[in-house]
């Protein structure tokens, strides 16, 4: 199953886990691995720290790890719920 989402919005991510359910009915496992990929630029520019702009910076923060805080709080607590993971809090 392939589904768009903006993960840094948690209406969006809501919105899978309502996809998900539907076709699945529960959810057994999160695995948070977005990220951003800057494709090289001319003589490969974007690669060198000087190069690398404040608005990239906040792009990667809020894509790997408000995204992955997103995913885990609406993921996890509806896992957590159904107590179907292995989270300390769940037992």
């Amino acid at each position: 199953m392939f589904v768009r989402c903006d993960i840094t919005k948690e209406m969006s991510v809501k919105a899978v886990l309502k996809k998900i359910l539907q076709k699945y009915d529960r959810i057994d496992v999160l695995i948070n691995n977005a990220s951003i990929d800057y494709p090289p630029l001319k003589d490969n520019k974007r690669f060198k720290l000087e190069n690398f702009t404040i608005n990239d910076f906040k792009k990667d923060i809020n894509v790997s790890l408000i995204g992955s805080l997103i995913c885990t709080k609406i993921f996890g607590g509806y896992m957590a719920k159904k107590r179907w993971c292995n989270f300390k809090y769940c037992i």
